[in-house]
């Protein structure tokens, strides 16, 4: 929900429904992820997983500390780690030639 929230899809996401809503600013889930992103990087790597693409897309500079450490354990998986990558590439490109 967060990863679409200045874009909402025009169907309504339990129902189907065609139900349109104007685009809106993207603060309201930036501020939303940023406050948890502790709490977000010691859950499942499937959370991470999705809480890397949400930073990469609404571009979440403050999050880089966890996606490089999320990029760095190879003890994650594949796609989590491929997660982290693409959003440091989405919020910091200077980033990635030190963890290749």
């Amino acid at each position: 929900m967060l990863l679409n929230w200045a874009k909402p899809k025009p169907t309504d996401r339990v129902t189907g429904e065609w139900r349109p809503i104007e685009e809106r600013s993207a603060e309201p889930a930036k501020t939303a992820i940023t406050a948890h992103i502790g709490a977000i990087f010691s859950g499942p790597d499937k959370v991470r997983q999705k809480a890397a693409e949400a930073a990469g897309k609404l571009g979440i500079k403050d999050i880089q500390p966890q996606l490089l450490a999320m990029l760095s354990d190879t003890a994650r998986p594949a796609p989590a780690r491929a997660a982290a990558f693409t959003a440091l590439g989405e919020v910091a490109k200077n980033e990635l030639p030190k963890v290749l």
